[in-house]
């Protein structure tokens, strides 16, 4: 299965989502509206349909890809937070009051919260 493109999502940008809703509903609605993905509700009972394609914990370089899931810590450790890539530079998240957002991999106040990716395993994985 190949997913879509991810200009569809982009148009998504200041689509009201509450504070606390980036995976049920921000990702499932995604998933399923765009790419067709039922995804649970959930997070951790999606686990399992998810590859972990990166853990930021390497330092190792790494480039997301296009619906990428991407796991952000809330506190040091703590991960309470996702978003998706729209691309190897750019991930959409609802943040607070404002709804959608599109934020960069290498905005300082994501850079250093960024802790890992998750790639589902319908997905091919990029060449």
């Amino acid at each position: 299965m190949t997913l879509p493109s991810t200009k569809e999502l982009a148009t998504w940008v200041g689509k009201p989502y509450a504070e606390g809703s980036c995976w049920d509903p921000f990702a499932r609605d995604a998933f399923r509206d765009l790419a067709g993905v039922e995804l649970p509700e959930s997070y951790y009972d999606a686990l399992p349909l998810f590859d972990t394609v990166h853990d930021c914990k390497n330092k190792v370089p790494f480039t997301a890809a296009p619906w990428d899931v991407v796991m952000i810590r809330a506190h040091r450790f703590l991960i309470l937070h996702c978003a998706i890539a729209l691309d190897g530079e750019r991930f959409i998240q609802p943040w607070g009051e404002t709804g959608l957002v599109i934020c960069r991999f290498d905005d300082e106040q994501w850079s250093k919260r960024i802790a890992g990716y998750l790639r589902h395993r319908g997905k091919p994985t990029p060449e």
